[in-house]
């Protein structure tokens, strides 16, 4: 496998095999390239009339087996057809890529290059495994350069994993587990694209499989020097998680992740639902308390039923967007409960859901911001209550160390038992 010196992040692998459709097949050179992107295989076909037409109308997907330098074994599924140029022919390889010495599931360690991690290394053993995650600093600056200059995010720091006779799925397991509560921590969507398989200090497979629809941030709530301590008091509780557990933790994480960039009007919105989402799948008391305002709510009811409205307009319509309106003080008190239950410091985290549910009420009718607030009225709006989230998924993760915290404006340390209020 060679990588490119000037663009280390592509890999170019050449070899000859095995091309095949559900109508065609063929035996041909070929060329593979990963980019941080895609990854491109083409190859040519006998440039006769009769195969360029078949070609042309093939929209099937295709399969490659084949060898690879240093006889490597190369096996590829679901690659798409895009296009063929004269007598070379491109496919797109999304996934389900794999590169193998022997066909083995019994392996001493596991590499897992991550995409979005270029600071924070550290190395720690939980519950017999040895885990670390370090990466060349001079190649990792260059590669922060590439990072801005392309605009893409890149595979930086390494996470190793090591354990004598493990399945390659319990070491893809674990990995995923990792780099779900560094996704966390760091505020940022921690990925991998490749995974790399060995037995004692050879490389026995490595998998592409490229992971879709990350978020990447800039807001970590977990000091990315203490990582190793982070893990090591979180990872076991996630793993005792269920699945349905585990499925609302990462939409909220993805919620929270994906709010720190783009308009304002979108990241306030993603934040109040990651909130409401989680609010109401954690809560312990399901049911919205009542509304100071449900009087005027059943004035403003009656009201409609005595008006004569144009035949075209139902007052059911109209009742329901009545008392949908004035429920944003009930959502508001829904949310507040919901942080007490964790016995969050309103105060000291700068809550207010008030304003949240009512600048989102905004949004969510007319797509812009009702009334003009300050950006930074907004930002912090949207700063502190993605902090609360997350300080929850800590909470709830048991985790008691530090957080990352800002202070007119600069970041800070603080201690989770200050952001928490002592509970009765």
């Amino acid at each position: 496998m060679n990588n490119s010196n000037l663009y280390p992040q592509i890999i170019i692998l050449k070899g000859f095999g095995t091309f095949y459709s559900k109508e065609l097949e063929f035996e041909s050179h070929f060329e593979v390239v990963h980019f941080p992107q895609n990854t491109i295989i083409t190859t040519k076909i006998k440039n006769s009339k009769k195969n360029i037409f078949a070609f042309r109308n093939m929209a099937d997907i295709w399969k490659l087996k084949g060898l690879v330098k240093e006889n490597l074994t190369i096996h590829a599924e679901n690659l798409l057809f895009t296009n063929l140029s004269g007598d070379t022919l491109t496919l797109f390889s999304f996934k389900d890529l794999s590169i193998y010495k022997t066909q083995s599931n019994d392996f001493t360690s596991a590499e897992f290059p991550l995409v979005g991690l270029y600071k924070g290394d550290f190395k720690t053993q939980i519950d017999n495994w040895e885990i670390f995650c370090s990466g060349d600093k001079e190649k990792i600056e260059e590669i922060q350069k590439q990072n801005k200059n392309w605009n893409i995010q890149l595979e930086g720091l390494n996470l190793k994993l090591i354990k004598p006779n493990t399945s390659k799925e319990k070491l893809l397991s674990k990995a995923n587990d990792i780099t779900s509560l560094l996704s966390l921590a760091l505020g940022n969507d921690i990925v991998f694209n490749r995974q790399k398989y060995y037995q004692e200090n050879e490389l026995i497979m490595e998998n592409w499989r490229r992971k879709a629809d990350h978020h990447f941030g800039a807001e970590a709530c977990v000091p990315y020097f203490t990582l190793d301590t982070f893990l090591g008091k979180t990872l076991t509780n996630y793993e005792k998680w269920n699945e349905k557990k585990r499925k609302i933790f990462y939409s909220t994480v993805t919620g929270i992740n994906s709010s720190s960039k783009g308009f304002l009007e979108d990241r306030i919105l993603r934040i109040c639902v990651a909130w409401e989402g989680l609010a109401g799948s954690w809560s312990k008391n399901k049911k919205k308390p009542n509304s100071e305002l449900n009087p005027l709510k059943e004035l403003l009811i009656k009201t409609v039923d005595g008006y004569n409205l144009p035949p075209n307009i139902e007052k059911n319509f109209i009742k329901t967007r009545v008392s949908d309106s004035l429920d944003w003080e009930k959502s508001a008190d829904f949310l507040t409960k919901f942080s007490n239950q964790y016995f969050l410091d309103l105060e000291k985290i700068n809550l207010d859901f008030k304003s949240l549910i009512k600048i989102r009420n905004d949004i969510a009718h007319s797509g812009l911001f009702r009334k003009k607030y300050t950006t930074g009225f907004l930002t912090d709006l949207l700063y502190y209550h993605k902090l609360g989230l997350q300080i929850i998924l800590l909470k709830e993760l048991e985790y008691d160390g530090l957080v990352v915290t800002s202070e007119n404006k600069c970041t800070t340390y603080t201690k989770m038992e200050e952001l928490i209020k002592p509970s009765l």
